[in-house]
Parts: C-alpha cells; sequence; structure tokens
C-alpha cells in the first residue's frame, strides 16, 4: 500500500505542477509531507486536494481499507483494543 500512495503522489505535477512533493515520511498510522506550494495557495486547499485524490485512488485499488479505518477511528481512546497494530501503511 505504501508504494502504491507514493505512485499517487508522484502522479500530482500532471494535475498540479506547481505542488512540488520534496519529502514523504510514512509512519504507521500517518503521513509527513513537506509541499512546495504557490504562497498564494491556502493550505488548506491544498491538503483537501491531496487527501480526496489519494483516498479515493486508495479505496479504489483496495477496498477493504474503507473498513479498516472505519476500525481505527472506532476504537481510538480505547485501552489496549490494538487499534496501535493495525498498519495502514
Amino acid at each position: 500500500m505504501k508504494a502504491y500512495f507514493l505512485d499517487v503522489l508522484k502522479e500530482l505535477p500532471q494535475y498540479r505542477p506547481d505542488l512540488i512533493v520534496k519529502e514523504v515520511n510514512i509512519d504507521q498510522g500517518h503521513i509527513h509531507l513537506l509541499i512546495s506550494m504557490p504562497p498564494t495557495e491556502p493550505v488548506e486547499s491544498v491538503m483537501r486536494l491531496l487527501k480526496a485524490n489519494t483516498s479515493k485512488a486508495l479505496n479504489a485499488k483496495f477496498p477493504s481499507l474503507r473498513q479498516t479505518i472505519r476500525r481505527y477511528i472506532e476504537n481510538q481512546g480505547k485501552e489496549d483494543t490494538g487499534q496501535n497494530n493495525v498498519e495502514l501503511f
């Protein structure tokens, strides 16, 4: 899944050449991105674009991902439910 996510990010310049992904670090359960973007572009717009497009691509490729994430969210904050053992990437 990690490799596929990185492939999806590599397609970004085809659609938005003004957004340059400089660094990516994928950790268990979350992702860190360093992106160069125009100063006039609101950060929330770029994040919405990235989240929508990567989510759509990942859900299409990995249909069970939605249920895995749903379980992860439902179990957040519950003691010793194993949510730390859910590997998203």
